[in-house]
């Protein structure tokens, strides 16, 4: 396996892991005051940034864009059903619109 399908296996993978294991992290404490606190920064700081991430690589490696944002998304839904309701959906709608704006930003500077 050559070195690019390693680190296109990763940026599909590792975003969704990350998503995971937040909120497994802030949803699996005994302290309720850390419980919220890492539920909310991880809904309004964590999980845009690892959208924003994912949008950068893609745009670098030149990867397939619905792959990428398919599997941000997939890891996002599988958050909502396990831990949150689905009224965080409203966030995803956020989240993807700063994928692009990521992937867009990264794109123009990278062809010029």
């Amino acid at each position: 396996m050559n070195k690019r399908k390693i680190v296109v296996s990763l940026h599909l993978m590792l975003p969704t892991l990350f998503m995971m294991i937040l909120a497994a992290l802030a949803f699996a404490g005994t302290d309720d005051l850390f419980t919220h606190e890492l539920a909310l920064t991880s809904l309004v700081i964590y999980y845009p940034i690892l959208f924003i991430l994912q949008g950068i690589v893609c745009s670098w490696l030149r990867t397939n864009i619905i792959l990428s944002l398919a599997s941000s998304i997939v890891g996002y839904f599988l958050v909502l059903i396990f831990w949150l309701n689905f009224t965080g959906t409203i966030y995803l709608l956020v989240y993807i619109t700063v994928w692009f704006v990521a992937y867009g930003v990264t794109r123009l500077i990278v062809r010029q």
